[in-house]
């Protein structure tokens, strides 16, 4: 596991390299998923503090 200063999103990627850029300016590391099974994986390998999902995203189930 990695640090505290992670967060992890599920997001559209026009979202996403928006929200890279703010993270990273706010001293975050910012690690996107494909999918559910993506993010779950990336929870489990980076215990992020933050864990965002964009609700709008067509293809979440």
């Amino acid at each position: 596991m990695q640090h505290d200063q992670t967060i992890a999103a599920l997001v559209s990627m026009f979202f996403g390299a928006k929200l890279k850029g703010l993270c990273e300016q706010a001293g975050y590391q910012y690690k996107g998923a494909i999918g559910v099974a993506g993010l779950l994986s990336r929870i489990e390998e980076f215990n992020p503090a933050v864990v965002l999902i964009d609700l709008a995203k067509e293809d979440i189930d």
